[in-house]
């Protein structure tokens, strides 16, 4: 079992657009709407951060005015008040090096926080309490959050950054790691094995972070923009799941490097326990035929006395007492 077994991949985008991530951004309609949550729910006070601002994903936010045609880039929560906020462009500015408005300061100057989502395979996340519970080790048990009314998991670590420096994934500035709080937001539809109370419906937990892990912008320039879908080409996405534009740093791999290695571990010992078992099973038994011919017994004989003539010395004189026993049967039987 590795992360790719216990991260399920979740499907993100629309109108032909989607990607499919192990770590992605929530939507405020899903936090506020699938999930229940409220504004004081999306209050963050991170001290880690600089406003305590998070990104959003597309929303698909409709045109705001007919001319000129704006646009959402993106939401965000205000981390003071937990409200929805939208940020804008005018389409026109998306030219490389037509723009009078440079739209790369927007970008740079816009750094806001990350707080992820992320959905673990129940069947997966099963095991491995199973496996730790064997171990008397609780450390990726559900908990309840101090002084709330929702329960959460511990699962990985991220780095926290001066907040005088330059903040990004990729810096070297880092003072400490801090483990990641998970919220469980479908707590009330997980397994009995999970949660005693729970109705079983869910076949993954959803997890909503805490606290906000990092925070950049959402994109470096605006050749990085593509207008069919904001979220395949930001920076937030590749730092997350780590692919080509993640600049060598991703939180996929960082994050998780503790719990990469605990789930190898654990598929090794499965494998060889299963070996181990299946050295020590019995192996049957076949049965040995002899064949009781004549013809083919002296056939066989012959065979293999040809085969190793060193045989015959000491066949000698077994056979001497052989003939004269039979001899001897002979003679009593004729008298």
């Amino acid at each position: 079992m590795n992360l790719k077994d216990l991260i399920v991949p979740t499907v993100r985008g629309n109108f032909g657009h989607t990607t499919m991530d192990l770590i992605y951004l929530p939507t405020y309609q899903e936090l506020t709407e699938t999930y229940h949550l409220k504004k004081e729910d999306l209050i963050t006070n991170d001290e880690n951060s600089s406003g305590g601002n998070f990104w959003l994903q597309n929303e698909k936010v409709q045109t705001m005015i007919p001319t000129p045609r704006l646009d959402a880039i993106e939401g965000f929560i205000e981390g003071q008040t937990g409200t929805q906020r939208v940020i804008i462009h005018y389409e026109k500015d998306f030219g490389p090096f037509k723009s009078k408005w440079k739209p790369d300061d927007f970008f740079l100057e816009n750094k806001f926080g990350v707080r992820p989502c992320l959905r673990f395979d129940v069947k997966a996340y099963s095991h491995l309490m199973k496996v730790l519970a064997s171990k008397n080790n609780d450390s990726y048990s559900p908990y309840r959050k101090s002084q709330k009314d929702y329960m959460c998991i511990n699962f990985g670590t991220y780095p926290v950054y001066h907040k005088e420096k330059q903040i990004y994934p990729w810096g070297d500035d880092a003072v400490t790691t801090t483990p990641i709080a998970w919220r469980i937001l479908n707590w009330q539809d997980l397994p009995k094995a999970i949660n005693p109370q729970g109705s079983g419906k869910a076949t993954t937990i959803d997890l909503f972070a805490e606290n906000i892990v990092n925070e950049i912008p959402y994109l470096l320039t605006a050749c990085d923009f593509d207008c069919h879908n904001y979220w395949q080409s930001s920076l937030v996405r590749n730092y997350l799941n780590g692919s080509a534009k993640s600049r060598g740093y991703n939180f996929l791999t960082e994050a998780f490097k503790k719990e990469a290695i605990l789930l190898e571990t654990i598929e090794e010992t499965k494998k060889q326990k299963a070996n181990k078992n299946a050295q020590t099973i019995p192996q049957k038994k076949g049965s040995l035929t002899i064949e009781n011919n004549p013809s083919v017994l002296k056939e066989e004989f012959i065979k293999a006395l040809k085969n190793n003539p060193v045989a015959i010395l000491e066949l000698v004189p077994v056979m001497k007492e052989f003939i004269n026993a039979v001899e001897s049967l002979t003679s009593d039987y004729t008298k």
